[in-house]
């Protein structure tokens, strides 16, 4: 449903899907608006809502939710409701406990600081502070980086965190607001990146750099690939597997957007 009405939204404004890439932003480029018309990946929420404005159209009307596609503010408003009768009663409402009062201002305190304002494109959602200041949490996102064939990304939210030291953090220049943590799915980057281990990705590290493994963002998905060259000097997206007929060097072409570099790794022993 989201894909085809996307690409009518799309068409009946005059949009190319290149188009509509650029108004979006530097995190969507001509292939993923095509994997979103087919039905192949979604939007993320921003891009959802930056969608519907460029396209005048409603976010319930992308979702399905209506067939109007006028945005809520130029539909006509429905005829209000007559208000209920308030009940007669002799008896005072009771008041809620001290303690579930202050276990609601804590969750609301949360759902704040997950929120927050909205960062600019390419940055990643903050995690509560941990309180202590000698340790920072670092989100993991619900992600797969493929270590093989892509996998296609529906969304990116937050699942958890993982703990890091902040010196540690501050001795490789890595930003805690700037990085993420991805889970790595497939054997091709073994045995240094095995399946299911958990990798620290750098967004602010996003230059190409022989013999660095970096997570990209291809037309087939979401990979994670050591960078090299051939003998004429062209990049290629490189597995760390002795089995190169299954996992043989592929072309980095110039859609292939990189995410971040990968510089830490973490797993659990079998």
């Amino acid at each position: 449903m989201l894909g085809e009405r996307f690409a009518s939204a799309r068409r009946r404004a005059g949009l190319t899907q290149r188009a509509l890439a650029e108004a979006l932003g530097d995190r969507y480029d001509r292939t993923m608006i095509g994997h979103v018309e087919h039905g192949r990946s979604g939007l993320l929420m921003d891009g959802a809502v930056r969608a519907a404005e460029i396209l005048d159209v409603s976010l319930d009307y992308l979702a399905g939710l209506t067939d109007d596609p006028r945005p809520a503010a130029d539909r006509p408003s429905p005829p209000a409701r007559p208000k209920p009768e308030k009940a007669e009663t002799s008896e005072p409402v009771e008041k809620p406990p001290a303690w579930v009062e202050a276990l609601l201002d804590d969750v609301l305190a949360a759902i704040e600081r997950l929120n927050g304002p909205q960062r600019p494109a390419g940055d990643v959602l903050p995690f509560p502070e941990s309180g202590d200041p000698d340790v920072c949490f670092v989100p993991k996102l619900e992600v797969q980086a493929a270590a093989g064939h892509g996998a296609i990304v529906h969304d990116e939210t937050v699942t958890g965190a993982f703990a890091f030291r902040r010196d540690w953090l501050d001795q490789r220049g890595i930003d805690p607001a700037q990085a993420s943590l991805v889970e790595v799915l497939g054997r091709s980057m073994e045995p240094e990146l095995a399946e299911g281990s958990t990798v620290l990705v750098d967004h602010k590290r996003r230059r190409r750099l022989v013999g660095h493994v970096f997570v990209v963002r291809t037309a087939d998905g979401v990979v994670v690939k050591r960078a090299g060259k051939d003998e004429d000097g062209r990049w290629l997206m490189l597995s760390d597997n002795e089995d190169q007929k299954t996992y043989p060097p592929v072309p980095w072409t110039r859609e292939d957007r990189v995410i971040g570099e990968v510089r830490w790794v973490g797993t659990v022993v079998p």
